[in-house]
């Protein structure tokens, strides 16, 4: 009996062993591949201008004065350098950002001067909140002619949108009443119990959020930015993995129903994030930068390039610039 019990202790032990083994590898690659990507030089191989879009999540916003850059800007500064005549929309948000706030801002018209309005006051609101922690520099604009072209305008008069998108973790903060700052243990269970709705529901608005921006314009193609653990601490990280995969795979099975549109793993930015906060630092921004510009890299040669000729417009250069 003794015996018996000795070797089930061992076999116990063992499958512990290797499963902690397998969870250190799984970290440390995760560790290397971040290490790697901040690392690379960012290029985009392009043979034609680009619209690049970024919509509508808060990754792209340079709250802290510790980012300076976003990844958006990397992309454009990048396009710019290879004579790419390529022009910028950045209607990233700290909270007009959920799937149904960008419905609402394509079915209604929302003019690209009423979101820089929403943008701003989204910025002075967390000022009020945070005080030094965010940027006191940080002022969206846009030019004139623009102040009144909605945005479903803008992006169907796109010659070849290129559209950056990342709008999922606002889902799921507001579906599970949750934020990574003020997580609990009882609100970690409640999520779990709850997760399969939660992912479904967030589901259904990317999917068609992805519907509209195709039926306004055809052409474009869709990077779909994952989400990523928010933190570097191992425990943290390899705890929350398997729920986060589990979203991604929900993200990857809806870029896969559409041609254009294609799912962009960012797992490894749980290494730079800022101290205290879930989004990405510079580097995080880099590593961002450097993902899409793989993603981009390897399909933006793909799409039909419309002509001169063709029945939609131009942008000549509607910038958002900060």
């Amino acid at each position: 009996m003794k015996r018996k019990l000795l070797i089930i202790l061992i076999i116990i032990f063992g499958l512990v062993i290797l499963v902690g083994i397998g969870q250190l590898t799984g970290y440390n690659k995760l560790k290397n591949e971040a290490e790697k990507a901040c690392q690379e030089t960012i290029t985009l191989n392009l043979d034609h201008r680009t619209d690049l879009i970024g919509l509508l999540d808060s990754y792209g916003v340079p709250f802290s004065p510790k980012v300076e850059k976003t990844f958006l800007d990397y992309l454009y500064e990048e396009a710019k350098k290879e004579s790419i005549d390529s022009s910028k929309l950045d209607l990233y948000n700290l909270y007009i950002n959920k799937t149904w706030n960008l419905e609402g801002e394509l079915r209604n018209d929302v003019t690209i001067g009423e979101h820089v309005l929403m943008q701003n006051y989204s910025i002075d609101f967390i000022r009020h909140k945070y005080g030094p922690m965010i940027r006191d520099d940080l002022l969206y604009s846009c030019e004139d002619q623009d102040d009144t072209v909605s945005i479903y305008e803008y992006i169907s008069a796109c010659k070849n949108p290129t559209i950056l998108y990342s709008c999922a973790a606002n889902d799921l903060f507001f579906y599970f009443n949750a934020t990574p700052e003020y997580l609990t243990l009882p609100k970690i269970i409640d999520i779990i119990k709850h997760a399969d709705e939660g992912i479904q529901l967030m589901g259904d608005g990317v999917a068609q959020n992805i519907d509209t921006l195709l039926e306004c314009n055809p052409s474009a193609q869709i990077y779909v930015m994952g989400l990523y653990v928010p933190s570097d601490h191992f425990l943290i990280q390899r705890f929350g993995t398997p729920f986060i995969n589990k979203i991604n795979q929900e993200l990857k099975n809806i870029c896969e129903a559409n041609e254009q549109v294609y799912y962009v793993d960012v797992s490894c930015l749980s290494f730079t994030v800022l101290k205290g906060d879930f989004h990405p630092d510079q580097n995080g921004q880099k590593i961002l930068a450097s993902k899409l510009a793989e993603s981009i890299n390897l399909h933006g040669n793909e799409r039909e390039i419309r002509s001169e000729g063709d029945d939609l417009i131009q942008n000549d250069s509607v910038e958002n610039n900060l």
